[in-house]
Order: C-alpha cells, then sequence, then structure tokens
C-alpha cells in the first residue's frame, strides 16, 4: 500500500518537473523571469520529492518493512 501510495503522490510531481524540464530547452532564450519561475518550479519539485521519500521511509520503518542495520560507527571522522 505504501508503495503504491508513493507511486501515486511521486508520478504527479514528476510530470510538473519533466514539463518545467521541458520548457527551459525549449525556451533558452525566455526572459529572466520566466527562467527563474521554471527553476523555483523545479526546486519545489525536489523539495516535494524528498518530503515524500523522507515520509514514505518512516511509514515503512514504522510498519516494519525496512530493518535497519546496526553497525558500531566511529564517530570522530564522522563528525
Amino acid at each position: 500500500f505504501i508503495d503504491m501510495v508513493g507511486h501515486d503522490f511521486r508520478t504527479p510531481v514528476a510530470v510538473i518537473d519533466r514539463a518545467a524540464e521541458m520548457l527551459e530547452t525549449l525556451l533558452p532564450g525566455a526572459s529572466l523571469a520566466i527562467a527563474q519561475r521554471l527553476a523555483a518550479i523545479r526546486a519545489a519539485g525536489r523539495r516535494l520529492r524528498r518530503l515524500l521519500e523522507t515520509f514514505l521511509a518512516t511509514e515503512q520503518l514504522e510498519a516494519g518493512l525496512k530493518a535497519g542495520r546496526r553497525e558500531p560507527v566511529l564517530l570522530r571522522p564522522l563528525l
């Protein structure tokens, strides 16, 4: 169910991103305002995609669908 919902949300976001990408390609000499708007649309799509991925990953963890892998980590190099 979670995968199906994820797909149903990702698809429209991908369509919007591809449409903005296509417009960027078709309008290489577009005004600065149009270029900025297309960049803003694509950035919003990336943010929404990350939000969806975070939400879906959390749901999968809570549902027990993904098992975490525990292992020792050296903190000093990580920090």
